[in-house]
């Protein structure tokens, strides 16, 4: 079943909340990864990270969802490269227009 925009938006304010626990630790972690760990399955953080993508998250958000800001390429690339601080990823999601 899709997730309606206000769910998608409300999952994105979680992972902002997942964010600012990870900061006193300073945990690296992905846009992917704190979904899981707030409990979405495949499908519903797969709608979540479409819909992140498509509103501007497009450099290093997965290795599903990238492109170059240099190029047209949407390359696959190594999840590696998909974690941030958590400070970093919680200002690139403040930045996507959902």
């Amino acid at each position: 079943m899709a997730l309606t925009t206000d769910q998608i938006r409300e999952a994105v304010e979680q992972m902002k909340s997942h964010c600012d626990l990870l900061m006193g630790n300073y945990e690296m972690v992905s846009a992917r990864s704190a979904l899981y760990t707030l409990g979405y399955n495949q499908e519903d953080a797969e709608q979540v990270l479409q819909t992140l993508y498509e509103g501007g998250f497009t450099y290093c958000l997965d290795p599903d969802y990238h492109r170059s800001p240099r190029t047209d390429d949407q390359g696959r690339i190594s999840s590696d490269v998909c974690y941030w601080g958590p400070d970093q990823l919680k200002s690139r999601l403040d930045c996507v227009y959902i």
